[in-house]
């Protein structure tokens, strides 16, 4: 498999789960009437947070896909989680491009063809 195909893969795999990770999140709010739910303890349900998300309750729909876990001070879903991790997998193709380019022709050896 030459350096390009590979590239290719991995950045179509991390592409892939930023995709399903947007998905998930507009599953969620088209379930809920065009917000998403958002759990913060406390917060009576209905209440308005800004322009896109409200307190959830339980009168939401997909609760596991709406905005309840915790991570430094801030709320995401599950979906949020997908598309960071598919935006370090991608991140990931493009550094293990230039390692797949250069380190052979810095290190001397020539890359390895692969036969058809």
């Amino acid at each position: 498999m030459n350096i390009l195909n590979k590239f290719v893969i991995r950045l179509a795999i991390g592409a892939g789960v930023c995709v399903w990770g947007g998905l998930l999140n507009m599953a969620a709010v088209m379930a809920n009437k065009g917000v998403m739910p958002v759990y913060v303890p406390g917060c009576p349900g209905g209440v308005i947070l800004d322009r896109m998300h409200v307190c959830a309750d339980s009168r939401n729909h997909l609760l596991p896909l709406i905005d309840w876990f915790y991570f430094h001070g801030w709320i995401y879903s599950i979906g949020d989680v997908f598309i960071f991790v598919g935006q370090v997998l991608a991140a990931i193709s493009i550094l293990c491009l230039g390692v797949d380019f250069f380190a052979p022709r810095i290190f001397g050896k020539s890359p390895k063809k692969s036969s058809p």
